[in-house]
């Protein structure tokens, strides 16, 4: 595949053509970017890998197997991650122990389920109120012709 264009790698292979097809858009918005000088961008831009395990060491293991690849090194303990620059474009995985993700999601459940009932809340209102605009718009029953 060296020295191939990413419209020219084989779509079908063993990735489903993920990395060709991530290739090819990130070679369209630099094309696009470099055509459009007055077009506002960020002053970076980060591809954000979120590591899922069946457990903890095939988590790590996956973090540390990234790491290599990209000749990382990896930070952090309970919650774990590494980064490759390419200039302003970061390459950036993350794994979260799964005691530390319970935690995080037993402390963040009330606030979920507040807006959940607040967002649940304003749907029934607006519910209601379309109900009641239809009823006034409806002629009443026995009215003549």
């Amino acid at each position: 595949m060296e020295g191939m264009t990413p419209r020219e790698i084989d779509l079908r292979g063993s990735d489903g053509g993920m990395h060709a097809r991530l290739a090819q858009a990130l070679t369209d918005a630099a094309h696009y970017i470099r055509t459009h000088p007055d077009l506002p961008i960020p002053a970076t831009v980060e591809i954000s890998y979120c590591i899922l395990a069946a457990d903890d060491k095939d988590g790590r293991d996956e973090l540390n197997r990234i790491a290599e690849m990209t000749g990382a090194h990896v930070t952090g303990d309970e919650y774990g991650e590494t980064r490759k620059d390419f200039g302003t474009v970061s390459y950036h995985a993350t794994y979260i122990q799964r005691d530390s993700q319970a935690a995080y999601d037993a402390h963040m459940a009330p606030y979920d389920a507040a807006r959940a009932a607040e967002r649940a809340a304003k749907s029934l209102a607006r519910l209601h109120a379309a109900v009641d605009e239809a009823v006034a718009d409806m002629e009443p029953r026995g009215a003549a012709a």
